[in-house]
C-alpha cells in the first residue's frame, strides 16, 4: 500500500511518462536531501571534536597531597580550594 499510486478522478490523462518524470524528481529530491543530510552530519561531528578538545584543554591535572592520586579539574572550577573525588580531602593549588 506504501508503494501503491492512487490516482485521482480529475486526472484522468495521467501519462506513463508524468509518472516516469514524478519518480525521478523524487530520486533527485532524495539523493540531494541524503547529501544535505551527510554534510550536516560531518558537520555536527566535527563540532562536537572542536568541543570535547577545548574542554580538554580546559582541564588541568592536580596531584592530591594526601592520597597522591591525579585528578583533573577544570579552570571554570579552579578557586583557591579544590577537593578530590578519591579521598575527599579539601586542598589548596
Amino acid at each position: 500500500m506504501k508503494n501503491e499510486l492512487t490516482v485521482p478522478d480529475h486526472f484522468p490523462d495521467l501519462k506513463e511518462e508524468d509518472l516516469i518524470a514524478a519518480a525521478k524528481r523524487r530520486e533527485t529530491y532524495s539523493l540531494a536531501r541524503d547529501i544535505q543530510a551527510k554534510e550536516f552530519n560531518e558537520a555536527i561531528v566535527s563540532r562536537l571534536a572542536k568541543n570535547k578538545e577545548k574542554e580538554e584543554e580546559d582541564k588541568k591535572q592536580f596531584k592530591c597531597k594526601k592520597c597522591g592520586k591525579d585528578f583533573d579539574i577544570s579552570i571554570s572550577e579552579m578557586d583557591d580550594k579544590v577537593i578530590c573525588p578519591h579521598c575527599k580531602e579539601l586542598s589548596e593549588i
